[in-house]
């Protein structure tokens, strides 16, 4: 019974099967394997629906969904994994009435919000004015049960009036829009950004061999801007990278492959990056660019004008009513004469920010990168923060070179030159102690799970920092620091110098557990208590 096994393997989730036949008949063929399938388990499928009367027939009422008489003058809506299913019009539907609250409270919206069950993304434009007001929510520091003001009130009652416009809302279910056989199949994924969030759109194009040609949503994504601010060109290069990880996770169940995908965004400056060498630009830029060529083709990233980008609706928002009257979201963009060329590679000033500034040349003398100078090998030093001060002057040095007299730095180092050396010290070390883990998280793939480090979640931070994951990273009142930690190794002389400097800060007297503490606030290192353990002995003031 490969059919039914087939089902059993990849259309069922939980105890409930869900999955399409070409006709009357392999849908009644499929019921009875999958019926006898289970039965082998001694296992009783019930609570059967479909939108054939004909299939219906052959099941037994008691095994029917809500004991389904063949008389009912229609077919019964049932939630299938928590979406409305209207059998008799094969429809996916939605229906949410206007909240019953006295008082509008942080907490009381987000109950609100969290009722909408959109796992598919059909409703995000209308979702993402909710979760742009319940951000600024956040943002103004409100409590849970706090009074919300007049004007954050207003607009939440508005959104929150337009809940029962979506029983407007009707999706086919079917994504073949055509009797005839299915030519060819492709996907178009839309991106975009806004100040205030980001997301993608997944459509299905087929084209059939009497000629004509569908284009359905599949599913979309969304993301609210994170408070961190962050320019438009790199908002729009989080939503490649969204709409490139929603479209891997979709071409399985489509059965179709990377090859089939084009990928379509209004920022000329991040098809310009994606079509570069990753390793021109900054950490952030460099991380996303090279997570998008590592799973697509540069040359599959096209250029769309904003206009025709579905995906705008996404950031900018529509009410439930236009959501349900938009044909631009839910069959996207008239295809022919979208395959414009993609803009030249022109760089906006932010964008040409993110490139690395080059190695500098004066007088026909070039630097070396401050890895390689031998006077700079850890251990010839005995303090960490002698070694950051020497570092933080020869960068200051390089960095006024490059300066006019009256732009160049002068008078004592600051906090952050020091503390951009210690960072340059600290990326030598773990690229010297985790070369494969950190080449992985480049790439966006995960790392051995023989790792010593793949207990800890690792990831890369904007300066290309190895810091460590988990939950912590959700903690409150702790500093980013403590939150992720940096990770370290346990065999290392940076290591040793930081332990030292923190035995040192607590004048020799802390013991094992405070010194411990003390890193905690900074840094993951492995092994830790053995790393305290062997400085202590060798301590000559101990």
């Amino acid at each position: 019974m490969p059919q039914a096994a087939s089902v059993v393997l990849d259309s069922t989730y939980m105890d409930d099967s869900m999955t399409s036949a070409p006709d009357a008949a392999a849908a009644k063929s499929l019921y009875a394997d999958l019926s006898d399938l289970w039965g082998q388990a001694n296992m009783h499928a019930r609570k059967w629906l479909s939108n054939s009367a004909e299939v219906l027939a052959e099941i037994p009422q008691a095994d029917r969904a809500s004991q389904l008489e063949l008389t009912d003058e229609q077919l019964p809506n049932i939630k299938t994994l928590g979406v409305l299913w209207q059998a008799e019009i094969d429809m996916f539907t939605f229906q949410y009435k206007v909240p019953d609250f006295t008082r509008l409270t942080k907490r009381q919206f987000l109950r609100i919000l969290a009722t909408i069950f959109d796992p598919l993304g059909f409703l995000a434009p209308y979702i993402v004015q909710a979760k742009v007001l319940f951000q600024s929510m956040w943002i103004e520091g409100f409590d849970w049960d706090a009074d919300l003001p007049e004007d954050l009130v207003s607009a939440a009652e508005a959104w929150c009036a337009e809940l029962p416009d979506l029983k407007r809302v009707q999706i086919p279910r079917c994504l073949r829009q055509s009797a005839a056989t299915t030519a060819t199949s492709s996907v178009e994924v839309f991106v975009d950004a806004s100040e205030k969030a980001f997301g993608a759109v997944v459509y299905i194009r087929q084209q059939f061999s009497d000629g004509s040609d569908s284009m359905r949503l599949v599913a979309s994504k969304m993301k609210v801007a994170p408070l961190a601010v962050h320019s438009i060109p790199r908002l729009e290069l989080m939503a490649a990278v969204l709409g490139l990880q929603l479209v891997k996770s979709l071409l399985p169940p489509l059965d179709l492959t990377m090859s089939t995908v084009t990928f379509w965004s209004d920022s000329a400056d991040v098809l310009y990056w994606i079509r570069g060498q990753s390793r021109k630009y900054k950490p952030f830029v460099a991380h996303r660019v090279g997570t998008i060529q590592t799973a697509s083709d540069p040359d599959q990233w096209k250029h769309v004008a904003t206009t025709r980008n579905p995906a705008d609706l996404l950031t900018c928002g529509m009410s439930a009513s236009q959501l349900a009257d938009s044909q631009f979201w839910w069959c996207g963009p008239d295809m022919s004469g979208l395959h414009t060329p993609s803009p030249g590679k022109a760089l906006s000033a932010t964008a040409a920010a993110e490139l690395k500034k080059p190695a500098v040349e004066i007088a026909h003398f070039s630097y070396l990168a401050i890895a390689a100078l031998p006077a700079l090998d850890p251990e010839r030093y005995s303090s960490l923060l002698k070694l950051a001060r020497v570092i933080a002057w020869i960068n200051r040095f390089s960095s006024n070179a490059r300066r006019l007299n009256t732009e160049r730095v002068s008078g004592p180092l600051s906090v952050d030159e020091i503390r951009s050396a210690e960072y340059v010290i600290i990326r030598q070390c773990q690229q010297s102690a985790f070369p494969e883990e950190i080449r992985a998280l480049q790439r966006g793939k995960p790392i051995s799970p023989k790792s010593v480090l793949s207990s800890l979640q690792p990831q890369l931070d904007e300066d290309g920092i190895l810091r460590c994951g988990g939950r912590l990273r959700y903690a409150e009142h702790i500093s980013d620091d403590a939150r992720c930690p940096i990770i370290l190794p346990r065999s290392s002389r940076v290591t040793t110098l930081i332990v030292k400097q923190a035995h040192v800060l607590l004048f020799h007297f802390g013991g094992t557990n405070q010194t411990l503490a003390a890193l905690s606030q900074r840094f993951w290192i492995v092994s830790v208590r053995e790393a305290i353990r062997e400085y202590e002995q060798q301590c000559q003031a101990c």
